[in-house]
């Protein structure tokens, strides 16, 4: 038995495109993709625009309503591993401009999962940003900062345009010593054939 956490925005569900339809929504006008994290510089605005609109789209819903990525290919090799016997955590950062929106997104967050059907095959982990203390055999995120990688773990790194400049196998540097490889996976079937591969070779 495996302990897979995944994240959830940018690698289950597609944040990126619904924040971007809720600012084209206000802002009146299309907006380009983001390439970076610092989606507020992608988008000409400043990073205090960029809180008052993510404070007004946590509010309206933004992640309550979405899309999953690729047509929900995460979601049904979610599943598949629940059922296969492997312990799944969704661990997602949730932040916000107040304690207020943090809930709601947190709450929301809960509902779309619900609306998936994939309450019943996971935990689902809050975290304020520091994932370190949930230890598991394969991580699975989209940030390009590397933190959430561990050592002695096979981590995964869902290839998206903010994380572009990452090469196919790069290092992490975290607290420990040294640095810890992480493989950047084109899309989900890949990530699949990774956890494949991973069971076999601990079982």
């Amino acid at each position: 038995m495996l302990i897979i956490n995944c994240d959830v925005d940018g690698v289950v569900y597609n944040f990126n495109q619904e924040i971007t339809r809720h600012a084209e929504e206000r802002f009146e006008r299309q907006l380009p993709e983001a390439t970076s994290w610092s989606i507020w510089k992608d988008w000409g605005i400043t990073k205090a625009e960029w809180w008052k609109l993510f404070g007004d789209a946590i509010r309206d819903g933004v992640f309550l309503h979405g899309d999953a990525i690729e047509f929900g290919k995460g979601i049904n090799a979610i599943k598949q591993w629940s059922e296969d016997g492997h312990r799944v955590r969704l661990v997602t950062s949730k932040g916000g401009p107040t304690n207020q929106l943090v809930a709601i997104a947190q709450r929301d967050t809960i509902s779309w999962l619900e609306q998936q059907g994939i309450l019943p095959f996971v935990e689902v982990c809050f975290t304020g940003g520091d994932k370190s203390g949930y230890l598991a055999d394969v991580v699975i995120d989209d940030h390009p900062n590397l933190k959430w990688a561990q050592e002695g773990a096979r981590n995964l790194l869902l290839a998206q345009p903010w994380n572009a400049s990452l090469g196919a196998i790069t290092t992490a540097r975290g607290d420990w010593a040294g640095g810890v490889p992480v493989h950047r996976i084109t899309d989900w079937e890949g990530l699949i054939h990774q956890v494949e591969i991973f069971n076999e070779v601990s079982a």
